[in-house]
């Protein structure tokens, strides 16, 4: 009784939050990715979304950050950012702001969401006299400013910045080696093989096949995100079960969707009050093929946020022939290696999905962790 009174207080508080700053909107439910200089944005806590005027907020101090550029918060409220000799002069919720001493008019306004403060990306960008432009195939911000470009960066398909020291040891298994991700994600090992007869396919062999192209690769990726946009926005409060499962079926493998144990676990999620959140980020240059079919690297972020059960608070251990206890409110993140699979001959390679009963806890063992010092 005291739980369900809890839930009660806590959804009647979302209610009037929501009702007394209808101006704050949600986060995205699949992640903006933002690239600064080649190097892609690894948001803590605050993600990127886009507001109710269309524009791409973004946590401020991090994207001052990457830039090199300076920040200061004055007695008044003013938000002040310097680098070189431009500069951006703004309030929270305000319109008004001053750029390079221009005072102009924004077409929306700064505004602080869970104690970080968002700002529009592409006036802040803008403003520094750097270069905005939006992939949407990657649904990605790629962020320039004239020095780097100026640098004749090497970059990949996806505008990110390819390392040429400090390589892992295995380098030569990988397409190439991208300058922000470590090398622990590449030297981490492999899933396990289930039929070790059959030779491995590593990255760097099947970025030979021409099939292995930014259009193709950029549907895995899309199929993978969203896939897990499922997994880890439950709501015990919202889900309906029928239409939860049936979701998933344009991100799988279709001849694998396993409706009755989806369903199953969105009843399990209704009757013990689960609640959770997280994203995936794949990294399709990290793919390679293993009983025959592709494996992408992805890496995973999430947590449980309410949970009465001790056990199955994912569908990833909901499923599990072995039972993952999951720490409520702490953040787990690591690397799984998703399997892709598809039944579609002739031309399969736009149709590949996510394959049926995937486990992240299998993709290898032990590569998820708790993050430390990350709890509600």
């Amino acid at each position: 009784m005291l739980l369900l009174r809890k839930r009660l207080l806590a959804g009647l508080a979302a209610l009037l939050i929501a009702l007394s700053s209808g101006s704050i909107p949600a986060a995205a439910d699949v992640p903006i990715g933002v690239i600064v200089n080649g190097l892609k944005v690894a948001f803590a806590d605050a993600q990127p979304y886009v507001d109710i005027n269309n524009r791409t907020m973004v946590p401020l101090r991090i994207i001052v950050q990457k830039l090199g550029a300076t920040l200061q918060w004055q007695s008044n409220g003013r938000i002040e950012i310097k680098y070189g000799q431009r500069s951006v002069a703004l309030r929270l919720n305000s319109l008004q702001a001053v750029v390079n001493g221009k005072r102009i008019t924004l077409d929306t306004s700064a505004v602080q969401v869970e104690g970080r403060t968002m700002v529009p990306l592409r006036f802040i960008s803008e403003g520094l006299g750097a270069k905005v432009r939006w992939d949407s195939e990657a649904y990605t911000v790629l962020i320039t400013d004239e020095v780097f470009a100026k640098s004749s960066p090497n970059l990949d398909a996806w505008g990110r910045l390819i390392r040429t020291e400090r390589l892992p040891g295995n380098t030569g298994e990988w397409a190439y080696v991208l300058e922000d991700v470590s090398n622990s994600a590449y030297i981490m090992g492999y899933r396990k093989q289930i039929n070790p007869a059959s030779p491995r396919m590593p990255a760097s062999e099947a970025f030979q096949n021409p099939n292995f192209n930014r259009e193709n690769l950029d549907q895995w990726v899309k199929r993978i995100r969203n896939y897990y946009d499922l997994v880890f926005s439950v709501d015990y409060r919202t889900i309906d079960p029928s239409t939860w499962a049936e979701s998933f079926r344009p991100y799988m493998n279709s001849s694998s969707l396993d409706s009755i144990t989806r369903v199953q676990y969105a009843e399990w999620v209704q009757n013990n009050g689960i609640r959770l959140e997280g994203w995936a980020e794949p990294e399709p240059s990290m793919t390679y093929m293993q009983d025959g079919k592709y494996m992408m690297r992805t890496m995973v972020r999430f947590r449980v946020l309410e949970a009465d059960a001790d056990y199955g608070t994912l569908l990833d251990t909901f499923q599990a022939s072995y039972e993952v206890k999951l720490k409520i409110g702490v953040w787990y993140r690591g690397y799984a290696d998703i399997v892709l699979s598809t039944n579609v001959s002739g031309d399969p390679w736009p149709h590949y999905g996510v394959e049926l009963h995937d486990h992240l806890f299998f993709t290898p063992v032990g590569s998820i962790q708790e993050e430390v010092g990350e709890q509600l």
